[in-house]
């Protein structure tokens, strides 16, 4: 390919958070939320918003100990 149209000067940045909550000794419930974003810092490319993207991730759980 053409080198000179494949340069990429692309930034990505996660900022994620977490709670956990025991109801009893045995058993914990989680949370977690997660976001990334990719952010394209390339001046002369064509449509360069199709290089980036914000994603975002939840998750829920519970944590049983024996």
């Amino acid at each position: 390919g053409n080198v000179s149209s494949s340069k990429r000067n692309d930034w990505q940045y996660t900022v994620s958070a977490g709670l956990a909550y025991s109801l009893t000794a045995n058993i914990v419930l989680t949370g977690t939320y997660a976001v990334d974003f990719a952010r394209n810092d390339e001046a002369d490319v064509v449509n360069s918003q199709y290089r980036e993207f914000t994603h975002q991730l939840g998750f829920l759980g519970v944590i049983f100990k024996f």
